[in-house]
């Protein structure tokens, strides 16, 4: 009988220390991948230093680190799936007003016409509305720089930058071709996705949608809520041609 208990206790024991060790023994084999991962990744950035090294000192023709280093992150995604993208901090400005609606700027659709670039439609308490630009206002020189002959996305690049940081622009308005030269203080801007709402007639209402981006569903649904207000509301039109 003694013998039996004695066997027992000596298995539960057993059991008692592999459960108390499982732990460490993972927690140790953890560390060991850890170690071999942050070996494997330091070999791989020192090769990546050297070959950039090399490239810079040895190439015939001059090339720059940041070219090189975008190369290889590029490079580096071909060993992924077809869905992840680099994007450079150019293009990460570009993805953040397209899902968010906001960058810093000075708030105004531009479009082109003729040789120069005009404003289509500063946005109202925007920077640019506040220093009174009209729309077909027309841009002629950003920071001393001409702008005949250049393209929506030449003026686009200069008009944004870091909020709180002014920009020159000189313009020429519309009205009376009156020359003014203006200091715009850039700010954070947030394109608006319900760019208009409104009763048309006879209790049809309206809502111009341009975009499906992040807060898109507060503003249809606030737009919606007040075209509702007082009951008159028997139709709705909904435009998604600019979408």
């Amino acid at each position: 009988m003694c013998g039996r208990i004695s066997l027992s206790l000596r298995v539960y024991i057993f059991v008692i220390m592999a459960f108390v060790m499982m732990p460490t023994a993972y927690a140790q084999q953890k560390d060991v991948e850890r170690k071999r991962d942050d070996f494997d990744l330091g070999r791989a950035t020192e090769i990546l230093a050297n070959m950039m090294r090399e490239l810079e000192g040895g190439f015939v023709d001059e090339i720059s680190a940041d070219v090189l280093l975008q190369a290889a992150a590029r490079g580096m995604l071909i060993a992924s799936d077809p869905y992840t993208e680099y994007l450079s901090e150019e293009s990460m400005e570009a993805f953040e007003m397209m899902t968010t609606g906001r960058y810093g700027g000075v708030g105004s659709l531009i479009r082109k016409k003729g040789d120069y670039v005009i404003f289509a439609q500063p946005y109202k308490g925007s920077p640019s509305d506040v220093a009174g630009i009209k729309i077909g206002d027309k841009i002629l020189s950003i920071g001393g720089e001409d702008m005949r002959g250049a393209t929506t996305a030449d003026v686009s690049s200069r008009l944004r930058g870091e909020a709180k940081t002014d920009v020159e622009v000189v313009v020429e308005r519309n009205i009376d071709s009156s020359i003014d030269t203006l200091t715009l203080r850039r700010q954070r801007i947030t394109v608006p996705s319900v760019n208009y709402y409104g009763m048309l007639h006879s209790g049809i209402g309206y809502i111009s949608h341009n975009d499906f981006i992040e807060g898109s569903y507060d503003e249809m649904r606030r737009a919606v809520e007040v075209l509702m207000q007082g009951d008159s509301l028997k139709g709705l039109v909904l435009d998604y041609r600019t979408n």
